[in-house]
């Protein structure tokens, strides 16, 4: 799986199997991180969401603590379970179906004061379609701005974030496996992260493995 890997980087089956082994292994850390890849190229690919489900809850330190944040939970709730192409659907098939009905509204008020009848009824469906329309085409730039955010999974069953990119400096808290973080910036041997709501510090990068947006390294 490792070798298909080095062709292939964004194949979802081999990442998928080499995370299953990963967790046989007893590297759970390894094991969420290349799942959370997998999902984040294939949300409709059940087998990745499903052993997520699986092994986050044996991790034996699931957060750390930290503010929780607006953002991170509508990400959790709204962006990671669906694929982009999905939000892209729905905004598409909400915004013909709403431009298809209002026009077909307005043509009818407009015949009605041209042979001076009532006036149809309000139209609530294309209205209630038309947000729709406005909240998924919301979700789906959102979804695009997300995917381009560096984040990554930490791998190693403890490591310690320093203040500055060497383990001299000050020691500013601990990460612990399969916790994901934001990946700010890197230089030869160290990337700044921050754990979403806590702080901001420097691990090894060999401690965290990169699982979306744009590469750092």
């Amino acid at each position: 799986f490792t070798q298909a890997l080095e062709k292939e980087s964004d194949n979802v089956q081999a990442l998928t199997n080499l995370a299953l082994v990963q967790y046989q292994l007893g590297q759970k850390g390894w094991a969420v991180a290349l799942l959370r890849k997998a999902h984040q190229l294939a949300p409709d690919f059940s087998t990745p969401k499903a052993s997520l489900d699986f092994i986050l809850p044996q991790l034996d330190v699931k957060e750390i603590p930290h503010e929780i944040q607006l953002w991170e939970s509508l990400r959790s709730q709204f962006l990671i379970p669906f694929s982009h192409h999905s939000y892209l659907f729905l905004t598409a098939l909400s915004f013909f179906a709403s431009g298809w009905l209002l026009l077909s509204y307005f043509g009818r008020r407009r015949a009605a004061f041209r042979d001076e009848k009532s006036l149809p009824a309000f139209p609530v469906i294309p209205l209630i379609i038309a947000s729709l329309f406005v909240f998924s085409a919301t979700l789906t730039a959102l979804k695009l701005w997300d995917s381009k955010i560096p984040r990554g999974t930490v791998v190693m069953e403890k490591i310690t974030v320093y203040s500055a990119p060497n383990d001299k400096s000050v020691a500013l808290f601990d990460l612990f496996a399969g916790l994901e973080v934001i990946l700010n910036q890197s230089d030869s041997q160290w990337v700044q992260v921050t754990y979403p709501g806590a702080l901001t510090g420097w691990i090894p990068k060999t401690s965290v493995f990169q699982t979306s947006g744009r590469s750092l390294w």
